[in-house]
C-alpha cells in the first residue's frame, strides 16, 4: 500500500471533531440487526485521542430517543455515551431528538459560529443517518466538513416493498451522496491523523498506521491501529471516493 505524504492543510489547526451518538445502546444487536465496520469504534477513539493531543476541540452529541422502546431513550443505560467519549471531556454536548445535531440543544450552529470554527470532522453512528444528516446540512450551512467514513458504521435497513439494503451498501450510498453533491470530502481516520499531528510524529506504514509513542500524548493514539477497509468493502470501490480530495495526483493503493 503506498501512502500518501501531501496532507498537510487537510485538517485546520481548530477543526472541531463531531462525535455523533457514540452511546452503549448501538451496542444492542438484537435490536438494529448486523452491522458494519467492526473497527469504527476504535478509529473514533484513534480521532479522539488525535484531537485532545493537539488541543482541538470535540463537540459530543446525544440522541435522546422519543421513541420508547429504543435503545436510546433517556433514563435507559443505553442513553449514556461511551466510556472512550466521556473521558476525552467533550468541549461541548449537544442532545437532540432528530437526526441533525444542528437541531438540538445548546444550538451548534451558534456555538460554532461564536467560537468561528468553520472545519467539521463527522464521525459517529450512523453513517447514513445522524451522520450523514448532520455532514448535509452543515455543508449546506458553508462548513468546510470533512467526513471520516472509517469512523462510522450503520445496520442493514428494510426499505419499502420488502427491500432490504445492506450496511455496507448504505455506507457506499452515503460516501457518493456526500462526495458527489459536494457536502463534504470524504477521508480516513489515517488521512486525519496523519495530517493533524505535528510531522515529527508520522510514520510512513505499510499495512499498518503505526504512530510514535510521546510523553505528551499518554494515550492510545499512538498503538498500532489498523487501516485498511472491513472485508466486506472493496477498496477500490471505496477509496477513489476518498482520495479524489485533495490532490487528485495521489493513490490511496
Amino acid at each position: 500500500m503506498s501512502v500518501n505524504t501531501s496532507l498537510d492543510g487537510l485538517v485546520a489547526a481548530d477543526a472541531v471533531l463531531m462525535v455523533i451518538d457514540v452511546q452503549d445502546g448501538f451496542g444492542d444487536l438484537e435490536f438494529w440487526g448486523r452491522r458494519n465496520n467492526p473497527d469504527c469504534e476504535s478509529n473514533i477513539a484513534t480521532l479522539l485521542d488525535a484531537w485532545r493531543v493537539t488541543d482541538r476541540p470535540v463537540v459530543a452529541v446525544r440522541h435522546d430517543s422519543v421513541l420508547p422502546h429504543s435503545p436510546l431513550r433517556p433514563g435507559s443505560t443505553g442513553n449514556s455515551l461511551q466510556p472512550m467519549v466521556q473521558d476525552a471531556s467533550p468541549d461541548l454536548l449537544v442532545t437532540k431528538k432528530v437526526n441533525s445535531a444542528f437541531y438540538g440543544s445548546p444550538d451548534l450552529h451558534s456555538w460554532l459560529q461564536q467560537h468561528r470554527y468553520t472545519q467539521l470532522v463527522v464521525c459517529g453512528m450512523q453513517t447514513n443517518l445522524c451522520c450523514e444528516t448532520t455532514a448535509r446540512m452543515a455543508g449546506n450551512l458553508g462548513y468546510d466538513v470533512l467526513f471520516a467514513w472509517d469512523a462510522t458504521h450503520t445496520f442493514d435497513l428494510e426499505g419499502p416493498g420488502g427491500i432490504s439494503v445492506s450496511a455496507d451498501d448504505l455506507l457506499l450510498s452515503t460516501v457518493t451522496n456526500l462526495y458527489g453533491d459536494q457536502f463534504a470530502r470524504v477521508v480516513s481516520t489515517m488521512d486525519l491523523v496523519r495530517s493533524a499531528l505535528p510531522s515529527q510524529f508520522r510514520s510512513k506504514p505499510q499495512h499498518h498506521c503505526s504512530l510514535l509513542a510521546s510523553h505528551t500524548a499518554p494515550f492510545s493514539l499512538f498503538k498500532e491501529f489498523t487501516c485498511s477497509p472491513w472485508a466486506t468493502v472493496s477498496p477500490t470501490t471505496l477509496f477513489p471516493l476518498a482520495w479524489e480530495t485533495i490532490p487528485r495526483t495521489r493513490s490511496p493503493w
